[in-house]
C-alpha cells in the first residue's frame, strides 16, 4: 500500500460508522475487527498493514470501525451495543459502497457480529470467515478468567486490560508471538491506550458478555469458514470446535499457535486460507 485509504462515513441509526475501501475485487470482503480498531492508525503498524494490504490483493476489502470504536462515533452513555446494531452498521456500509452482497470476516467479537449478520441477511452474504471468535464467551475458557477470578467482575476485567498496558506486557495475552521488549513494548501499549480509553473499554468488556448467537448458528447455510489457532488465550479453541459443530455449512480449521491477533507470524496462511476459501478452494 502506498497511500491511507480514504475514510468515509454511512449513517447507521444515530451512529455515524467509519468506513474505508482498498483492492479492486470481485468480491467485496468485509473485515469487522475484534474489540477495538482504529481503520487510520492500524496503517501505521506495518504488520496489521501488511496483512490488509494481503486481503486486499485478492478482494475489494471494506474497513469498519464498529460504533463507539475508532473513528466512529462514540458510545451515547449507558448504551451498550449488541449483534443487533453490529450487523446493522455492516448493512449500512454495504448500502454506502454500493455493495449488493459481500463476504463477511470477522475477528473474535467481530466474527460473532459477522456471522449474527450473516444468518439474519443471507441475501447480502457471499460466504462468511470467523477467525479466533465465539458465539457465546466462556468466562472460564477466555481472557476474562485470566483477569479475575469472579465471573462478572468488569471493573475488575478493565483495570487487568489497563494494568496490562502501563506495564507494556499485554502482548503477551494477545500475541505471545511478538518478541517486544523496551520501546517496542512500550510502543504496544501507548497504542492500546490510543485506541480505547477505560471506560470506552469497560462498555466493550460488557458487550462481549452478552454476546450469544447460538440460537441462530443453525441459520446459517452460506459457505463457512472457521479459523481458530489452538493456544489461543484470549477466545480458548473450544469455541471455534462448538461453532464448527453448530454450523451446517463450516470448513473448520485449526491452525498451530498461540496469538489472537490475527496478523501475526502466521498471517500470510491465514490470508491463503481466505483467498483459497473465497475462490472456492478447499484448504
Amino acid at each position: 500500500m502506498t497511500t491511507l485509504p480514504e475514510t468515509k462515513y454511512a449513517k447507521s441509526g444515530d451512529y455515524h460508522i467509519a468506513y474505508q475501501t482498498i483492492g479492486t475485487g470481485p468480491p467485496d470482503l468485509v473485515f469487522m475487527h475484534g474489540w477495538i480498531s482504529h481503520i487510520e492508525h492500524m496503517w501505521e503498524e506495518p504488520r496489521v498493514a501488511r496483512f490488509l494490504d494481503r486481503l486486499a490483493s485478492f478482494s475489494r476489502l471494506i474497513l469498519l470501525d464498529k460504533r463507539g470504536t475508532g473513528m466512529s462515533d462514540p458510545f451515547k452513555e449507558g448504551e451498550v451495543p449488541t449483534v443487533e446494531q453490529h450487523a446493522a452498521d455492516i448493512e449500512a456500509i454495504l448500502d454506502a459502497t454500493k455493495t449488493e452482497k459481500a463476504v463477511v470476516m470477522g475477528l473474535g467479537e467481530g466474527g460473532a457480529a459477522a456471522a449474527f449478520f450473516a444468518a439474519t441477511r443471507p441475501e447480502r452474504t457471499v460466504a462468511l470467515v470467523m477467525i479466533d471468535s465465539f458465539a457465546k464467551l466462556d468466562w472460564n475458557k477466555s481472557i476474562y478468567a485470566l483477569l479475575s477470578d469472579k465471573p462478572g467482575q468488569i471493573e475488575a476485567v478493565t483495570s487487568a486490560f489497563y494494568e496490562l498496558f502501563e506495564r507494556g506486557t499485554g502482548h503477551a495475552i494477545w500475541a505471545p508471538s511478538f518478541s517486544l521488549s523496551g520501546a517496542d513494548a512500550r510502543d504496544w501499549s501507548r497504542a492500546a491506550r490510543y485506541l480505547v480509553s477505560p471506560g470506552t473499554l469497560q462498555t466493550i468488556v460488557r458487550a462481549a458478555i452478552e454476546i450469544d448467537i447460538t440460537d441462530v448458528l443453525d441459520q446459517i447455510t452460506l459457505p463457512t469458514l472457521i479459523i481458530h489457532r489452538t493456544g489461543d488465550r484470549v477466545v480458548n479453541v473450544s469455541h471455534g470446535r462448538f461453532l464448527a459443530e453448530r454450523i451446517p455449512s463450516a470448513l473448520y480449521v485449526e491452525l498451530p499457535g498461540d496469538d489472537h491477533v490475527v496478523w501475526t507470524a502466521d498471517q500470510a496462511r491465514i490470508a491463503e486460507l481466505v483467498r483459497d476459501f473465497i475462490g472456492g478452494k478447499r484448504p
